[in-house]
């Protein structure tokens, strides 16, 4: 009986994910719609912004709770799922599109992505330095994000009702981005609940139920996009929160830490995560096709995979050895 209530928790929480990720979705484009915001632009700031909410409190709870290792696990992981996972899941369902006006825009981001974390691993900086220096990374980003001057015009005789439809259209975001991450909560809960009753171990519910669970956002918003043909939004979301994960919540995360962070003992995470960055931006560029098909989305999903695998096997020979 407790088996069934909470698969139908489960269930109920799922298509609840499902309605506020294409609320989201909606509100965004509606957004880049009024003020001629281009939707790759909305995707890399607004949208990547809110979904990256769950890293931000869960990275910073970490922290309160001395537990540095956790805090900056999550943000690595975190970008070797949206990448690998999310965009490869993607891909299975549909090919991911780039428009060629916005494949500069997105290789450049990837080479700023990938840049951050050669100085991750190259350069010894200080927490608190690191961390002024990660802030200032994004503050650069946001400008060129938005350089472009933002206008609210040429909309003929409805323009006197504009505010009115743009700040309706920010609070629609807002409720359906607070819907999608209590909604994932509620996903993530649940699945533990389920696994536990069915005897899986819980090692390997945290490393895939509970890893996996501050990544829904992007997932489900990602794949809302995708099946309303909103390609640049997408990709704008994953690679946003990719960015803003190791920048802007990272730069927080050693800002505020009382310790200061050895980015050694993290070395297999962000070469996971410097690997698929620059795989994806060899899919999207180098290659010359600027979208994403399902073989693409098979070599990202099998990355991910080995991620996993590798990501254990360093957890147990540590256990092994401690």
């Amino acid at each position: 009986m407790e088996l069934f209530r909470e698969t139908v928790m489960f269930l109920a929480s799922l298509a609840l994910l499902s309605k506020f990720s294409h609320i989201t979705i909606k509100s965004a484009k509606n957004i880049s719609r009024v003020t001629h915001i281009e939707e790759l632009a909305v995707g890399l700031i607004l949208l990547s912004l809110v979904t990256s909410f769950p890293e931000l409190m869960i990275s910073l709870l970490s922290i309160f709770h001395g537990n540095v290792g956790i805090s900056v696990g999550n943000i690595l992981g975190s970008n070797v799922a949206n990448i690998a996972l999310i965009l490869g899941i993607s891909a299975m369902f549909s090919p991911i599109k780039v428009s060629e006006s916005n494949l500069r825009k997105i290789l450049t981001i990837l080479s700023l992505t990938s840049l951050v974390l050669i100085t991750l691993l190259l350069f010894p900086f200080s927490t608190h330095l690191l961390g002024g220096f990660l802030i200032l990374v994004f503050a650069g980003y946001s400008y060129y994000a938005f350089r472009k001057k933002i206008t609210i015009k040429n909309l003929g005789k409805h323009h006197e009702h504009l505010p009115k439809s743009l700040y309706w259209y920010v609070l629609t975001l807002l409720v359906g981005v607070m819907g999608v991450i209590i909604t994932s909560h509620f996903v993530v809960e649940t699945g533990i609940r389920i696994a536990k009753l069915i005897g899986i171990p819980e090692a390997v519910i945290g490393a895939t139920i509970v890893a996996l669970g501050t990544s829904l956002p992007e997932l489900s918003t990602t794949l809302a996009a995708i099946s309303r043909n909103h390609f640049n939004l997408a990709v704008g979301n994953v690679i946003g929160s990719c960015l803003i994960n190791i920048t802007l919540i990272l730069g927080t995360v050693l800002l505020v830490s009382p310790l200061n962070v050895e980015f050694a003992i993290f070395s297999t995470l962000v070469v996971f995560v410097l690997a698929t960055t620059i795989l994806l931006e060899f899919f999207l560029g180098s290659l010359g096709r600027r979208k994403l098909d399902r073989m693409e989305g098979i070599v990202l999903i099998m990355m991910y995979i080995a991620f996993i695998i590798t990501t254990f096997g360093v957890e147990i020979t540590v256990m092994t050895h401690g």
